[in-house]
């Protein structure tokens, strides 16, 4: 599954700003973001109507909502983000926690696209502010279609932030209404807090009136968050390949060395931020849409993803600012399009390592 964006692209040769056309497909990745994230109920059975039939709620009518901003990624950051949903039975992630049926969310930017195109379309663009220091965290959503408010604020508990990562199931309305399913990889810095006030503001009638009446129980308080989004299969489907790519990527966001993954016919599916600061991000993904000096390297790379099947490949690149780096191509089973793909470690041989 792909979609176009249009973003308006400054022309080297022209001051005049120009449509440009930019292809995108999951897995997506943002990267040093900050979150909080407030698990809580709904007395008795509120809100449960929002749920699509077949979908069931978990005892407890546990809902959660979050609010985050992140500072960049692959593909899909920066933005900032709201959403709330509620958890359900027989969709958990790999690492046992319940699946979360998302029933609103507010992204901006290019994300505001994204999300509602591939996982939900109960997710709408739109900006939420957001706050966060190591001391405070404060945030608002406008909810829908200007139906109704999200306030935020938080402080952090009192015991040091540890670090945590694993998966996360979420589902979304899908086209023609089924519903997807979708993993998340995550890694991050957080601390258990109680010291939340939380408040919808929903006119009475409307769509999520509901969550007026939400009851936050903890949130945890969240930084140098690593998100990474598997492609959405619908329910039903088998969903296992989409935790694994996901999981791979997240570590790979982590690892001390420049890592590019690149299909086999030379468009890159992925950098890591290290190789992101070698060649410069390449958002679009799209290898004839990218600036004319940076096709010659990708089309170098077509030729370094050639490999032996027992052998690494390894070639010295030459980037456009002179700058000559070595790449060491593996063939890899792991699929993130449906063309064969290698993993490139990338390295600058005055400063190896």
């Amino acid at each position: 599954m792909a979609m176009t964006l249009t973003e308006r692209k400054q022309s080297v040769l022209s001051p005049d700003a120009e449509d440009t056309e930019i292809e995108v497909r999951p897995p997506f990745q943002v990267r040093g973001a900050s979150m909080v994230y407030v698990v809580g109920h709904l007395p008795g059975t509120m809100g449960q109507e929002l749920l699509p039939p077949g979908l069931e709620p978990i005892v407890g009518n546990v809902w959660v909502t979050g609010m985050y901003r992140t500072s960049g990624g692959w593909v899909l950051g920066p933005y900032s983000a709201f959403y709330t949903g509620m958890a359900v039975k027989g969709h958990d992630a790999p690492d046992g926690r319940e699946g979360v049926f998302i029933v609103s969310g507010r992204f901006s930017d290019r994300a505001g696209q994204i999300f509602p195109a591939f996982y939900n379309r109960l997710i709408l663009p739109g900006d939420a502010s957001f706050a966060f220091s190591p001391t405070e965290a404060s945030a608002h959503a406008v909810l829908d279609a200007g139906d109704g408010e999200v306030h935020l604020n938080a402080r952090p508990g009192p015991d040091a932030p540890v670090w945590y990562s694993g998966t996360s199931s979420y589902l979304g309305l899908g086209e023609a209404g089924a519903v997807n399913q979708y993993t998340v990889a995550v890694s991050f810095l957080y601390s258990v807090t109680r010291d939340i006030d939380l408040r919808f503001t929903v006119a009475e009638g409307r769509r999520l009136a509901p969550l007026g009446d939400f009851q936050a129980d903890f949130a945890c308080y969240m930084d140098d968050l690593t998100l990474t989004f598997g492609a959405p299969v619908q329910v039903g489907a088998p969903i296992a390949q989409t935790d694994s790519r996901v999981a791979l990527l997240d570590m790979l966001s982590h690892l001390g060395s420049a890592v590019a993954i690149v299909e086999d016919g030379g468009r890159i599916l992925y950098l890591n931020p290290m190789a992101e600061a070698i060649l410069g991000p390449l958002p679009n993904q799209t290898r004839t849409l990218l600036p004319p000096d940076a096709r010659g390297l990708v089309r170098r790379f077509a030729g370094a993803t050639k490999v032996h099947p027992t052998q690494p490949h390894t070639s010295l690149l030459s980037l456009p600012n002179g700058q000559q780096i070595l790449a060491t191509a593996f063939p890899i089973a792991l699929r993130l399009s449906d063309a064969p793909a290698a993993m490139v470690l990338l390295n600058d041989p005055r400063h190896p390592g």
